[in-house]
Order: structure tokens, then sequence, then C-alpha cells
């Protein structure tokens, strides 16, 4: 799921894979 994600999304260069993980982790929190 993870993977379709950085494959189906294109994140600016500077985005860590880090700030993904945890802008993601809060988006299923809150959903």
């Amino acid at each position: 799921m993870w993977r379709d994600i950085l494959t189906n999304y294109k994140f600016h260069e500077r985005r860590t894979a880090v700030d993904l993980k945890d802008k993601y982790r809060n988006l299923c929190k809150n959903a």
C-alpha cells in the first residue's frame, strides 16, 4: 500500500520519506 502511494503520487523532491510517512500516518489517524 505504501509503495502504491509513492508510485501514484509525485511528491516534491525536498520532502523526505520520513515526512511522507508522518503525513500519511496523520491522514490515516484523522480519517
